[in-house]
């Protein structure tokens, strides 16, 4: 897909491998619906529910580590999936879709960024990942592992290659499909997994998917946060000399 984008729509293929078939499902520029049409919006919001609760596998291909959009997306991924489809139950039942973060299009000026510290992208994610404040929060909840890999410039010979058809022949060699390669094996060597829901399964869920029209992310969370504060007022009243008086009746190790 990173040869023919299509951002305006969904792209499915099909690859089988030593007997074992993948369904592809292209939802390239999710993204990227931010300032569009509230309907585009909307439409896309919708299809990424569908798309995460029926794979096995999420890959997003990103030029930056970590962007904006892409925690964005992990936010609303989680509070769609866990606050308002309310799957939480669902979720702990199943073994959760796999995640790899894909840095697409890196220079050398790019590998400038790790690679003086850290031996491969692989490496310096994993060291991102382990030290992000928010992502713990963001990935745990959805993904049950998550990996990263870095795809090189693509070269016109690549691409020459790949519109006639030869780019997988035994013949032909590059960096770049080196690199493919190793994601397509990465793929293909995974346990057999089930997604959350089959495509018989999903039916059921669409219409509560599509009712996501009327949800608002900002609103949400704001509610929520008025939920907790009310909450606190009742419990335990509202006359304290300061906020650190609030925060020392709760012990951060109390589950409850």
């Amino acid at each position: 897909s990173s040869f023919m984008p299509l951002t305006s729509g969904t792209h499915v293929g099909y690859g089988e491998s030593d007997g074992r078939a993948r369904l592809v499902v292209d939802t390239e520029g999710l993204s990227h619906a931010q300032g569009h049409s509230h309907e585009s919006l909307i439409a896309t919001r919708q299809l990424l529910i569908a798309t995460y609760l029926s794979s096995s596998c999420i890959l997003w291909v990103d030029s930056e580590v970590l962007s904006t959009p892409f925690l964005q997306l992990l936010e609303t991924l989680r509070h769609y999936v866990v606050d308002v489809l309310k799957l939480s139950r669902h979720l702990q039942s199943k073994s959760l879709p796999r995640f790899i973060y894909v840095r697409t299009q890196e220079t050398d000026v790019g590998r400038i960024e790790y690679s003086r510290d850290f031996a491969s992208f692989t490496d310096y994610f994993d060291h991102i990942m382990a030290n992000h404040n928010e992502i713990e929060r963001l990935i745990s909840p959805v993904f049950r592992k998550t990996s990263g890999t870095s795809l090189p410039v693509w070269s016109m010979e690549d691409l020459d290659k790949y519109e006639a058809s030869d780019f997988w022949n035994p013949d032909f060699s590059s960096t770049f499909k080196t690199q493919v390669g190793h994601l397509v094996d990465d793929l293909y060597a995974a346990e057999e997994q089930q997604a959350l829901f089959s495509f018989g399964e999903l039916e059921d869920v669409l219409p509560n998917i599509a009712k996501l029209e009327s949800f608002d992310l900002k609103r949400h969370q704001d509610a929520k946060v008025l939920r907790v504060r009310q909450g606190l007022v009742s419990k335990i009243g509202a006359n304290f000399e300061d906020h650190v008086s609030i925060v020392n009746l709760f012990d951060p190790d109390s589950k409850e």
